[in-house]
């Protein structure tokens, strides 16, 4: 399956049965960016993210486990670190795919994932790259739907943005 773009508010456009997924550190820290988004609407989730991490250490990097509550929520650790220690660039490209192969072992097959442009924040990451690293991926589930959003405010949904 090739990937699906939508703009929009991811939390409220994903359906109910859909996993929502996004990158995140191993310190199990959802900070700053999407994740504290994620943090703030889904605080079960982000409870156990935590203690995952803490328990699991630099050994969870390049994996990916669902945090199961109010909404299913993967969360694929493609850095160690967060902030001004994030890891670099190519580091977290290759923790991507093995996290997307972990990840892919984990979701029903028919599944159907929906994610901002991971790595792209505050990893700093060009989408371009992860997006490769996840075509790729999804060449071995072509069973699996991904959605890609891109946050567009309500009162600017319609509009023409020019390129």
């Amino acid at each position: 399956m090739k990937i699906v773009y939508r703009d929009g508010d991811m939390f409220q456009g994903a359906p109910e049965h859909a996993i929502l997924a996004h990158a995140c550190n191993g310190y199990g820290v959802w900070g700053g960016g999407i994740a504290a988004q994620f943090a703030q609407k889904y605080p079960d989730c982000n409870a156990m993210y935590t203690a995952i991490c803490k328990a699991n250490g630099r050994h969870g990097v390049g994996k990916s486990f669902i945090a199961e509550g109010e909404r299913n929520v993967a969360c694929m650790i493609t850095s160690m670190g967060f902030g001004g220690n994030v890891d670099g660039v190519e580091e977290i490209l290759v923790n991507t795919d093995t996290a997307l192969d972990d990840l892919f072992d984990l979701v029903p097959p028919g599944a159907e994932i929906h994610s901002p442009k991971f790595n792209s924040g505050l990893f700093g990451v060009p989408w371009e790259l992860s997006e490769y690293v996840l075509e790729k991926a999804l060449e071995t589930r072509p069973d699996i739907t991904w959605v890609v959003w891109t946050y567009v405010p309500p009162k600017l949904s319609g509009w023409a943005f020019p390129v």
